[in-house]
């Protein structure tokens, strides 16, 4: 595995707040997206997307890490005892509301729910702080989530209206009005595409090769069989 010389995002936003900008939210955000887009194009579960799996290389680039709970599409139902052993306050900060319910004997965990984690993280990473942060228990927790209260942004929050919408939709309370994983990657290519254009300026000699290099930022990556991560993910899954 590659060093994190940086730790994982919630250390990186907290001791270097001066490098933290809003390009480099951006970025990570999107790094983080495309990690995203190929484990779904391998039909492949998260299941536990938080700061603290976000680990930052030497290039400042955001990689997802801790595979534990990870699970194949088809096996990523949570029975309720499982769920309660992996339970924990930092956890449920990025748990879609579907999950927190005990009266169910089965919890299916889906995209949605890695869309819902997700949306939380995005919100993280423009505010620079922990989700929930003065719920210090699990019952309280739950009940605000369950009650559809969001953290909400800061007036003053400079990260873009498209990135904010996103985040906002993807913790929305109903499962199936969360955007897909390859839509959110598509806007937050948008977003930092945006942002790292110019204002008021356009060179015509180099449309082509700019738009066939935008076209490339924006392909999610395809899986491949020598993917040494693929492997080890795999390794772990059927060791469980």
């Amino acid at each position: 595995m590659e060093w994190a010389e940086y730790g994982n995002l919630r250390e990186f936003y907290t001791t270097r707040k001066n490098l933290f900008d809003i390009r480099l939210k951006l970025r990570m955000s999107l790094d983080i997206a495309r990690g995203l887009s190929f484990l779904r194009s391998v039909e492949i579960l998260h299941r536990d997307i938080r700061a603290e799996n976000i680990l930052v290389t030497l290039n400042d680039t955001a990689k997802l890490a801790n595979f534990q709970l990870c699970r194949t599409l088809r096996a990523a139902t949570f029975t309720s005892p499982e769920f309660k052993r992996n339970k924990n306050l930092e956890r449920v900060r990025y748990c879609a509301p579907e999950l927190l319910s005990e009266r169910l004997p089965y919890l299916k965990y889906d995209y949605n729910c890695e869309v819902y984690s997700f949306g939380i993280l995005l919100w993280e990473i423009a505010e620079e702080k922990t989700p929930y942060r003065y719920c210090v228990d699990i019952p309280r927790l739950t009940s605000l989530v369950s009650e559809k209260y969001r953290e909400s942004f800061s007036e003053n929050n400079m990260i873009p209206e498209k990135f904010k919408n996103l985040s906002i939709n993807a913790v929305n309370h109903d499962p199936e009005s969360r955007p897909n994983v390859t839509t959110m990657f598509e806007v937050l290519c948008d977003c930092f595409e945006s942002f790292e254009r110019p204002p008021h300026t356009h060179t015509p000699s180099n449309s082509a090769s700019n738009s066939s290099q935008n076209n490339q930022n924006r392909t999610p990556p395809e899986p491949t069989r020598k993917n040494s991560l693929m492997q080890k993910i795999r390794m772990k899954i059927s060791k469980k």
